[in-house]
């Protein structure tokens, strides 16, 4: 009985490290492998945000190594649709002819392709502003009614 269940536990583990192997090479936003770097081959790109003015929201793929103002900085970077058909082209994702809609083909012309995921911090930061007004309206029917009353009671 003992045997089964470390046997059990061991199998269990094991897919823990397989299931915690996929999900580091695969970017948590767009779900697309992140490769080990075609420029300097020293490590895997990372998925990032923008969170500048001009690209605020952008998702984008770069070298770790690709640090500013360092000496040997490796020069990848791509923004998403760019990485997107780097995978292409390397034959690392396939794309489906029949799986693309009319729709798509607008976006992908306009070289930008848009994130439909919504981060946590973005719904954390519109239920804080819905509870605000939801508290507002409490207090403005309270004190209406409260108002009310003492006019009732006059």
């Amino acid at each position: 009985m003992s045997r089964r269940r470390s046997e059990s536990s061991t199998a269990s583990r094991s897919s823990l490290l397989r299931a915690h192997e996929s999900s580091t090479t695969m970017g948590k936003e767009t779900g697309f492998p992140l490769i080990e770097c075609t420029r300097c081959g020293m490590a895997r790109v990372l998925e990032l945000r923008a969170w500048t003015d001009a690209n605020n929201g952008r998702v984008f793929f770069k070298c770790p190594r690709n640090i500013p103002g360092a000496r040997e900085k490796c020069g990848f970077f791509y923004w998403q649709k760019e990485y997107f058909d780097e995978l292409v082209r390397m034959r690392k994702i396939t794309v489906h002819e029949e799986a693309l809609t009319d729709g798509c083909e607008d976006e992908a012309g306009s070289g930008h392709v848009p994130d439909h995921k919504v981060s946590n911090i973005d719904i954390e930061a519109k239920m804080d502003i819905m509870i605000r007004i939801v508290k507002m309206l409490f207090f403005v029917v309270f004190v209406g009614v409260a108002v009310g009353i003492m006019y009732a009671l006059k």
